[in-house]
């Protein structure tokens, strides 16, 4: 069995473009990684020169009751951004937050966003309070400049400008640095580049099995090796390689995190939603539960499409015809109507690790358990379909 894991290792080991992969994945992971980092820092100076001027401005205007709650609360602004003392930080925005909610401070751009003026709810507002209370209680440093963290289904009402406004003041979380930067891989939807990436690495591993000139099934058979011990050894390769282009894009990326902004802290809370028909739950998880689950289904979605074309690959001989169909079934997941049974939607990976998806249903509700026992379960019966119909080829 060894020689024949071996054996189907080298027929990818051996290809041009697992090569170009191998090279291009670590150097496209990092140099992501690096843009993002040297850019956030010269939008936070940037952020930083307009609190200066702001401050400036204002000191130097009338000292009237409102340009003095202004001036505090952009000093506290600038604060958020400079301030090396994480505490600190957190506790100014504690206090802060609990004047807005008691209605005895001034209200100003915390809590009146973009052009339009849209109105923070108190539940909000209590809801990052919340947030802050425990980052401080558990000292976890936080992302700069701290600012509030709206959910998904109150940003779809702003207008655009105000939403614009909202992204410019967040970065849309650009300053995300270590194991903020995973989530923000698949926030940003770059687990669709991997899935690519796996059916353009993997996709002709069975149709290039049956190619006239030269029939592995064939040889197979001469050779008196077993069916069922190459199509284990297939799967596992197979398998075994998506794994390796897991740790192939994200552990460089880490290593480097180590050097450029640290690699973060696993219980950093990520907002998720509870959401029933009753009712809408805020909520947060910890950053570490949220990286493994969508590395998890990450993971299971590569498997569900390696057994897609391995069934393709009993009907299909040539590649390109494997990758043209592989490519336009991911494609197809995203525009396909929300269903939790509809395997090709889980390639919304963020947005079934946080609920997200089921702010846009009624009665249908996603949820990671169930995500993981479908794909599973479709994996197993592809499996099981593509082996059955391999070995009646292989009979004839």
């Amino acid at each position: 069995m060894r020689e024949l894991l071996k054996w189907e290792a080298l027929k990818v080991w051996k290809k041009n473009s697992f090569w170009l992969f191998f090279v291009l994945i670590p150097i496209v992971s990092c140099a992501l990684y690096t843009y993002n980092y040297y850019d956030s820092l010269a939008q936070i100076d940037l952020q930083k020169e307009r609190l200066e001027e702001q401050l400036k401005a204002v000191q130097e205007d009338d000292h009237t009751e409102g340009s003095k709650v202004f001036e505090q609360e952009t000093q506290k602004q600038l604060d958020s951004v400079t301030d090396p003392d994480d505490s600190a930080v957190l506790n100014d925005q504690l206090e802060y937050l609990d004047r807005v909610i008691q209605g005895t401070d001034y209200v100003t751009s915390l809590v009146m966003i973009g052009e339009e003026n849209q109105i923070i709810s108190t539940n909000i507002l209590q809801l990052n309070r919340n947030r802050l209370d425990d980052m401080l209680q558990e000292k976890i440093a936080p992302q700069r400049p701290l600012t509030l963290a709206l959910p998904q289904d109150y940003l779809a009402n702003f207008t655009p400008n105000e939403r614009e406004s909202y992204y410019q003041l967040n970065y849309k979380d650009k300053n995300a640095s270590g194991l903020l930067y995973v989530k923000n891989f698949f926030e940003h939807s770059w687990g669709f580049i991997f899935l690519i990436v796996v059916v353009f690495l993997l996709g002709g591993t069975v149709s290039n099995e049956h190619q006239k000139g030269h029939d592995h099934l064939a040889f197979m058979r001469l050779q008196g090796i077993s069916f069922l011990k190459w199509s284990v050894a297939k799967h596992l390769v197979n398998w075994g390689y998506v794994l390796f282009l897991l740790v192939l894009w994200f552990v460089p990326m880490i290593v480097l995190s180590l050097f450029l902004g640290g690699i973060g802290q696993l219980n950093y809370p990520v907002m998720a939603y509870d959401v029933s028909d009753a009712a809408i739950n805020y909520t947060w998880m910890t950053l570490g539960a949220y990286d493994l689950k969508a590395l998890l289904l990450l993971t299971l979605m590569a498997w569900f499409l390696v057994e897609c074309f391995t069934l393709e690959g009993v009907f299909i001989k040539k590649e390109l015809q494997i990758w043209i169909l592989s490519v336009g079934i991911i494609l197809l997941g995203a525009v396909l109507p929300l269903h939790s049974f509809n395997l090709l939607s889980y390639v919304k990976i963020d947005q079934v690790v946080t609920g997200g998806l089921n702010l846009e249903r009624l009665h249908d509700y996603y949820s990671f358990e169930k995500s993981v026992l479908l794909l599973i379960s479709a994996i197993v019966g592809l499996s099981i379909s593509s082996l059955y119909l391999l070995k009646r080829r292989a009979i004839r």
